[in-house]
C-alpha cells in the first residue's frame, strides 16, 4: 500500500530540512486543524439557536430606524374612508343637556380631524407588508435592548421588552397601531425616563411586562379623549397628537412611581393598573403637571454647576483678558478676581493663586515709565 508524504517529510529525506523542523511544522499543523475544528464546531452551535432564525426565509433583513415624526406623517397621509372612527357613544338629548351644562368643553371644530386620526390609527392592525409598521417595530426593540442588528419579525426574544408571545400583533387589540406609536415616542424622545421604567421591569422581584403595560396606558389615553376629558387641554395648547403623547407619558411614569415606590410585583398588577386608570381620568390636568414637575426637576438635577480652570487665569492681566480666556466666567466671578489686593514690586501677597503672574505697576515704576518716556519723545 502506498503511503502519500508531505513537502516537508520529502525535504526531510533528502536532507534538506532537519528534524526540529519536521516537528515544529508538524506541531503547527495539528494546531491548525484543531483551531478548524472549533470554528466549525462554533458555527454548528450559532446556527443552531432558534432565536437567530427567520421562521421562513432564514434571513433577518436589515431595517432602519425610524423616528415619530416619519412614522406620523405616514399615517397623516393615509386614505381613512374605509375605517370608521370610534368617536364617542350616542347619547340622548336630556344627557346632551346635561353634559353641555356640566360636563367638559367639546373640542373644537378645528381639532376633530386630528382627533379622528387617532382613532383611525387605534383601529390599524400590524401589517407585516408595510415597511414603516416593521420600521416603528424594529427601532423599538433596538432601543430598548440596545442591539445594533435587526430581530426576526417572530421569536421568542419579543418577551424580553414585554410582549405577550412571539408576535407582538397579538397585543395591539384595543389600541391598535396608536400603541406602537406611543412605545416609539416614548423611547425616541423620552430617552432616560423610558430607560429607568425598563430597567424596572427586568428587576428580579418588581418586573413587569413593559410593552403590555404601556398598550395598557394608550388604552387609558384612548378612553380619556372619546369621554372628552382631554379636550379642554387640547384647545388649550390647539393640537392633539402631542397632548395624547404627553398623556400618555404623564400616566405610564404615574404607573412606574406607584410600582417602584410602594414595592408592587405582579400579584398588584391589577389592582395598580385600577388605580391609575382611576386617577388619569379623574383629573388628567394634574397627571401632566406631576409629569412637567418631575421633568423639570430631572433636567435640573442632571444640569452640572460651571466649572472654572483656575490654571487658565494665570496669565491674565484685565478684565478683557479673563473673559478671552475663561468664558464660563460671569460678572461676579471677575470683581473677584480683580479685586484690589495689596502689591510689593509686582509682587502679590495673596495667597490665591488665580493671582499668579498678574503684575501690578507701582508708584515708582509709573515715575520710571513717564521718565523713559520722556526720553524717546525727546529723540523724536
Amino acid at each position: 500500500m502506498l503511503t502519500t508524504k508531505n513537502a516537508c517529510e520529502i525535504l526531510h529525506e533528502q536532507g534538506l530540512l532537519n528534524a526540529t523542523d519536521v516537528e515544529i511544522n508538524v506541531k503547527e499543523q495539528s494546531e491548525k486543524e484543531r483551531w478548524e475544528n472549533n470554528v466549525a464546531a462554533e458555527e454548528a452551535e450559532w446556527s443552531s439557536l432558534e432565536i437567530l432564525k427567520h421562521p421562513i426565509s432564514g434571513v433577518v433583513k436589515a431595517v432602519e430606524d425610524i423616528t415619530f415624526n416619519e412614522a406620523l406623517q405616514h399615517f397623516q397621509t393615509c386614505d381613512w374612508h374605509c375605517l370608521n372612527a370610534t368617536r364617542k357613544s350616542k347619547r340622548s338629548k336630556l344627557s346632551l343637556f346635561i353634559r353641555f351644562l356640566f360636563g367638559p368643553r367639546p373640542l373644537v371644530k378645528s381639532l376633530q380631524e386630528e382627533r379622528d386620526m387617532i382613532f383611525h390609527i387605534a383601529q390599524v392592525a400590524m401589517n407585516n407588508n408595510e415597511p414603516v409598521h416593521c420600521r416603528v417595530l424594529q427601532t423599538i426593540y433596538k432601543h430598548l435592548t440596545g442591539l445594533k442588528h435587526s430581530c426576526p419579525r417572530f421569536g421568542q426574544h419579543w418577551e424580553i421588552i414585554g410582549f405577550q408571545g412571539n408576535d407582538p400583533a397579538t397585543d395591539l387589540r384595543g389600541a391598535g397601531f396608536l400603541a406602537l406609536l406611543h412605545l416609539l415616542y416614548l423611547v425616541m424622545e423620552h430617552r432616560a425616563l423610558c430607560g429607568e421604567i425598563y430597567k424596572l421591569s427586568t428587576h428580579y422581584e418588581q418586573n413587569f411586562p413593559f410593552a403590555l403595560v404601556s398598550i395598557n396606558v394608550t388604552r387609558i389615553a384612548l378612553q380619556a379623549l372619546r369621554e372628552e376629558k382631554l379636550s379642554s387641554i387640547c384647545n388649550k395648547r390647539k393640537q392633539v397628537v402631542a397632548v395624547m403623547n404627553e398623556f400618555h407619558l404623564a400616566v405610564f411614569r404615574h404607573f412606574f412611581y406607584i410600582w417602584k415606590t410602594q414595592h408592587k410585583t405582579m400579584k398588584d398588577s391589577g389592582h395598580v393598573m385600577k388605580d391609575v386608570e382611576r386617577s388619569a381620568l379623574k383629573d388628567p390636568n394634574a397627571m401632566l403637571k406631576n409629569l412637567h414637575s418631575f421633568l423639570t426637576k430631572q433636567t435640573y438635577s442632571r444640569a452640572a454647576p460651571p466649572t472654572i480652570d483656575l490654571s487658565r487665569l494665570s496669565t491674565a492681566s484685565s478684565a478683557s483678558d479673563l473673559s478671552l480666556q475663561s468664558p464660563a466666567l460671569t460678572s461676579h466671578s471677575l470683581e473677584v478676581v480683580l479685586q484690589p489686593v495689596s502689591r510689593v514690586r509686582g509682587q502679590s501677597e495673596s495667597s490665591d493663586p488665580r493671582f499668579a503672574g498678574v503684575y501690578e505697576l507701582t508708584e515708582d515704576n509709573v515715575q520710571e515709565f513717564d521718565k523713559k518716556n520722556d526720553e524717546m519723545t525727546s529723540h523724536l
